[in-house]
């Protein structure tokens, strides 16, 4: 399943006010690592749905966001919670290193056990 994609316009409604935790991809068409990254995120959008949004956003339609959060290296990845991020990395990964990230990002977000 493709992942949806977000823009300048819609940033805020999709992202920065989302219920839960979303990954946001920036990336651009002509980037190879980009197209990678999107084909295991879209893997894992699957597989984590109800725990995790990801979107992806392109810069060159899409600059605003870009800048905002000083994206140089692409893709970029940003896990934003809340509006605020709180995690980011940038470059391609295998699978299992995005999904480890992911997954040790949600759960330092779960509320701690009293």
């Amino acid at each position: 399943m493709p992942l949806s994609s977000v823009t300048d316009a819609s940033f805020a409604n999709d992202v920065l006010q989302a219920d839960g935790p979303v990954l946001v991809v920036f990336s651009a068409t002509w980037c190879a690592p980009c197209h990678q990254m999107t084909a295991v995120l879209d893997e894992l959008s699957v597989e984590l749905a109800g725990r995790i949004r990801i979107l992806k956003i392109d810069v060159e339609e899409s600059p605003g966001q870009a800048a905002r959060f000083g994206v140089r290296g692409m893709p970029g990845l940003f896990i934003l919670h809340g509006g605020t991020v709180v995690a980011q990395r940038s470059g391609a990964a295998p699978r299992a290193t995005a999904r480890r990230w992911i997954l040790e990002t949600l759960e330092g977000l779960a509320p701690s056990p009293c």
